[in-house]
């Protein structure tokens, strides 16, 4: 992504409906899969903030990240200081066998990842039966500015991320998409600025206003709640939880 991206979510995603939702899915998801305890990495940690979270009840947990600014801001957070390491998802400084979850927020899809590469690498560093958890964007139907300021190489399908992960070596527990509710919203505005512009130089991510950003983040951890329950049939993102064979 471009630097001002990297800024933009230094700045905001402590915060940020988008953020906060897109944690609230993960711990949703995770809960029936994950006890606690174990060694995650966050690859593609971006500036740090969902690293974060999953460190919050005192796992062992580390960042990894190519982006040397957000490389950065991520290592100056207290509960991640020492923890991160700048590499490429597809070549980490880490040895085999040795973690026990790895986390990728918003990584495969992008244009610079090498997705089969990526994949093969996780795999690598996860032990035997350690889990791996994707969020990531999907419909290619929403494809447009946003992505190509983010460098998004695709969106994709529940059916296709699936294929691609199990090929890697690895069997899907869970599989649903997010981000139903906001759907006709995230519809309309990628429609829009398909319709008024060109080549974009910034993302959809901006700040809203706060009481907007508390109704946006109440309405995603509805979602997450109801992900406790069952799968959610279409939405702008895909998550998926997969073990190591």
């Amino acid at each position: 992504m471009e630097r001002a991206e990297y800024e933009a979510m230094a700045r905001l995603e402590d915060e940020h409906w988008w953020f906060a939702g897109k944690r609230a899915v993960a711990r949703s998801l995770l809960a029936p899969f994950w006890a606690g305890g174990g060694r995650i990495l966050d690859a593609g940690c971006g500036t740090g903030g969902t690293t974060v979270s999953l460190a919050g009840d005192g796992k062992s947990v580390f960042g990894c990240e190519l982006n040397a600014f957000a490389a950065r801001a991520a290592a100056e957070r207290p509960a991640l200081r020492g923890n991160v390491v700048r590499g490429r998802a597809e070549d980490l400084p880490i040895r085999s066998e040795s973690l026990d979850l790895v986390t990728a927020f918003d990584v495969l899809y992008h244009k610079d990842v090498d997705e089969r590469a990526a994949l093969a690498e996780w795999r690598r560093v996860l032990a035997p039966g350690g889990l791996l958890y994707l969020s990531d964007s999907a419909l290619p139907c929403l494809k447009g500015p946003h992505d190509e300021a983010v460098h998004a190489r695709e969106r994709y399908t529940a059916p296709v991320l699936a294929s691609r992960v199990r090929d890697a070596g690895f069997r899907v527990l869970r599989l649903t998409y997010w981000n139903f509710f906001l759907l006709p919203f995230v519809l309309a505005v990628r429609l829009g600025r398909r319709a008024t512009a060109g080549r974009s130089e910034t993302s959809d991510l901006k700040r809203v206003p706060a009481t907007l950003n508390r109704v946006l983040s109440r309405v995603l951890f509805l979602e997450a709640a109801l992900l406790r329950r069952g799968r959610i049939p279409i939405g702008s993102s895909v998550a998926l939880i997969a073990r190591r064979t």
